[in-house]
């Protein structure tokens, strides 16, 4: 197993200036990873994908925004941020993601 710098020194000599690329997308899919086990081993985020479920399967209109947000803060306490997260895509390559900072009172 190589270390991180001996593997950027590896990439350099290959690869000249662009190996930069290389590296810099190696250490950023690292941090996507981790981040992805780090929620999916939460006890928190698994009870927030339950609560989206079952309010999302409890109404034929999908999701009432104001009894899933008041159970989501009671899942994640007051000391913690709640944020909405809305992606769509339409043809074509038009593709918007929105966040929004949900107010905590």
């Amino acid at each position: 197993e190589l270390s991180v710098s001996a593997y950027e020194d590896e990439c350099i000599e290959i690869l000249t200036i662009s190996a930069y690329t290389l590296f810099t997308m190696d250490k950023l899919i690292n941090k996507i990873v981790k981040q992805i086990q780090s929620i999916l081993n939460s006890e928190e985020c698994n009870n927030l994908f339950a609560l989206h479920n079952y309010e999302s399967s409890r109404s034929n209109n999908g999701l009432i925004e104001q009894i899933y947000h008041s159970n989501a803060l009671n899942i994640i306490r007051s000391n913690n941020r709640c944020y909405r997260i809305e992606s769509s895509f339409s043809l074509p390559n038009n593709y918007r993601l929105t966040i929004h900072l949900l107010d905590s009172s």
